[in-house]
């Protein structure tokens, strides 16, 4: 393919020039060796977004899981509190402490008023161990933050922390990330992106190093 011309260069010039303040966090980008990071930080992106108030889940019962329709909720290592659902639960034929779990939705409370918002088709559940197994339709979402939509993710309820290892897809209020897996952790605050990055924001395209 030819190289582009010195005046198809100029619009998209001036516009970084024009957009260098909204563009200046994705400095956060990270391409390490081959491996192809992105680390997202909302400190640098959130400042002017509006805080949406959300009501916080119940934990009188934490832990209780009830049979056909259920809920699980307790407060997790911030002691903030979560609440997972479900329209149906089976317990496992042979461990007392897996479930199998159908449309699944799920909140967690962030620090400052802030809630993470967890669907999917399905879930596999360990009571002990406080994990959950997110399969079919994931999505993820912070309320005028980000929308995130994968195939399945795996939860660590006590640290409110999420990773896929499968083709995401983060939309956020002026663009969008793709890549095969991410990371959220530190309350959500931040969110690392793993191979295959690409980003478009404000109409310019950026991506990582082509690395599978």
């Amino acid at each position: 393919m030819s190289s582009p011309t010195n005046s198809a260069r100029r619009p998209k010039a001036a516009f970084l020039s024009d957009h260098a303040g909204q563009l200046s966090w994705l400095a956060a980008l990270l391409v390490a060796g081959g491996a192809g990071l992105f680390l997202y930080q909302s400190g640098a992106f959130n400042a002017a977004l509006p805080k949406v108030e959300i009501p916080l889940p119940d934990v009188s019962n934490p832990d209780q899981v009830t049979s056909g329709s259920s809920q699980m909720s307790g407060v997790d290592d911030q002691k903030l509190p979560y609440a997972v659902r479900a329209a149906s639960t089976v317990q496992d034929a042979t461990d007392e402490n897996k479930f199998h779990l159908k449309d699944v939705a799920g909140d967690f409370q962030r620090d400052g008023d802030r809630q993470l918002k967890v669907t999917a088709l399905a879930a596999q559940y360990d009571s002990k161990a406080r994990l959950l197994d997110l399969e079919g339709k994931v999505r993820v979402e912070e309320v005028g933050r980000f929308v995130a939509a994968m195939e399945k993710a795996h939860v660590v309820l006590e640290r409110k922390s999420l990773t896929s290892d499968v083709p995401v897809t983060v939309t956020f209020a002026d663009g969008s990330i793709s890549a095969n897996g991410l990371a959220v952790t530190n309350d959500g605050n931040n969110i690392l992106f793993i191979k295959g990055v690409k980003a478009r924001f404000g109409g310019v395209d950026l991506q990582g190093d082509g690395t599978p």
